[in-house]
């Protein structure tokens, strides 16, 4: 059986635990202008001759659960999709961690757990005040709950997302995504 996983390409992995870590890499001939990174795409999808369509959970399943939890990529799974796509940022130590949003307000209790002085202005973001996650090392990020980015009623959104599971779960590292799916 394969597990695949979405990062930002679809990456061929398989769960028979290959010495590279289940990466599979390419030898074939590449357009010398081109980069290329030694990872292999899948055949059935870089021909598009898949037998049926392609499910993909991107954020894991977020209507159900807050997004880019460990609990959302899992139900994802339990609910049948081909693939997992986590958006990943760098923490200001360098770690990959699932979040779509840079600044943690979106999605996070991070007000209720830092100090307004922790808040930065970025100016890559309209000159924009918030929690960047590249502020944060992965230790302080492990500290905050995640929450529904559009639960009903926030933001005036009424498209009945549960908040129910708001401050439940953490923010992943991609090392925690990884070891779900190898051991799926």
């Amino acid at each position: 059986m394969m597990v695949l996983l979405l990062l930002t390409m679809m990456l061929q992995l398989s769960s028979s635990g290959s010495s590279s870590g289940g990466v599979s890499t390419s030898t074939t001939k590449m357009n010398p202008r081109r980069r290329h990174c030694g990872l292999k795409i899948s055949p059935l999808v870089r021909n598009n001759r898949l037998s049926h369509k392609v499910i993909i959970g991107h954020r894991g399943a977020p209507f159900h659960l807050p997004e880019h939890t460990i609990a959302s990529y899992r139900l994802a799974l339990e609910l049948g999709v081909d693939y997992i796509e986590p958006d990943l940022v760098s923490t200001k130590d360098g770690r990959l961690v699932a979040s779509h949003s840079l600044d943690l307000n979106d999605t996070t209790n991070v007000a209720d757990v830092f100090p307004i002085s922790r808040s930065d202005t970025k100016e890559r973001n309209n000159n924009r005040t918030g929690y960047w996650i590249s502020d944060f090392t992965l230790k302080e990020i492990k500290t905050l709950r995640v929450r529904q980015r559009y639960g009903y009623g926030k933001n005036g959104d009424t498209n009945f997302r549960t908040t129910l599971y708001d401050d439940v779960f953490t923010i992943p590292t991609l090392e925690e995504i990884i070891n779900l799916l190898y051991n799926w």
